[in-house]
């Protein structure tokens, strides 16, 4: 009895091994973020949310004349600037550094404008014409 159990485990085992080594997010049509959107999630979104600048709002990521070209991002992220922290490891690494900048590049293209529906602007009663 001991030996038949333990070979239907194994064999239960070995199916769900194979069942999670065969299945992949792009496979099943789930996205599957690319190492830029990974690294902003990590480091940069807490600040950044879609591109702007909850700390300072006039200064925001979207419009930064620091993604001009990829070079002049690096120099930016080497340095502490105010609150932001220094990123020199993104920095150091080319593909890391690569892909967070044609991320926040995408970000930069982006509309992330958001219009609220006009209120409905009630007339006071005594200001309304009355019929004669």
């Amino acid at each position: 009895m001991k030996f038949n159990l333990a070979v239907h485990l194994l064999s239960a085992s070995a199916i769900l091994a194979f069942l999670a080594a065969s299945w992949s997010p792009a496979k099943s049509g789930a996205r599957v973020p690319g190492q830029g959107e990974i690294l902003y999630k990590a480091n940069c979104e807490a600040c950044h949310m879609t591109g702007q600048n909850v700390i300072k709002p006039e200064k925001d990521l979207i419009t930064s004349s620091k993604l001009a070209s990829e070079s002049l991002f690096k120099e930016f992220l080497k340095e502490k600037h105010g609150y932001m922290p220094a990123f020199p490891e993104v920095a150091a690494q080319d593909k890391d550094l690569h892909a967070l900048y044609k991320y926040v590049r995408k970000l930069k293209a982006q509309s992330w404008e958001y219009e609220p529906a006009t209120p409905e602007i009630k007339q006071d009663p005594e200001e309304m014409e009355r019929p004669n």
